[in-house]
């Protein structure tokens, strides 16, 4: 039962060290997924008392893989192991799409962005 209790114990670590690191929304500050990390670590990996054995050992199983799958979202291992191609970042259609949507993100989250016009005169004039 102690080994359990210390296996959850080193899985809500696993969770804080995943909290410290993950990366804040620019573009949503006050939505925070590490909130709902961190009070889902405790729920389910702090407060082992009432447990019968086999659900601590469902919950070992359950937290380890959740571990595991939290790393690689952090570590980009599937970007990593699949890279994605030039024809999906620079389409044919506008090879600088994604360059411009990701400066207009920049430009909404240090509040530079222009106010939205009206959409066909944009759609009519755009180059």
């Amino acid at each position: 039962m102690s080994k359990a209790v210390t296996e959850l114990a080193s899985i809500a670590k696993g969770y804080n060290r995943i909290i410290s690191k993950w990366p804040k929304d620019r573009l949503r500050p006050t939505y925070c997924i590490t909130e709902a990390f961190k009070l889902y670590s405790q729920e389910n990996f702090e407060n082992p008392k009432y447990l019968k054995p086999a659900e601590l050992q469902d919950r070992i199983l359950l937290g380890n893989a959740q571990l595991q799958s939290l790393n690689n979202i952090l570590n980009n291992n599937s970007n990593k192991k699949y890279p994605v191609s030039t024809k999906l970042t620079k389409p044919q259609a506008d090879p600088e799409y994604y360059n411009k949507l990701l400066q207009h993100v920049n430009e909404i989250v240090s509040g530079k962005a222009k106010r939205p016009g009206n959409w066909l005169f944009n759609f009519l004039t755009a180059k």
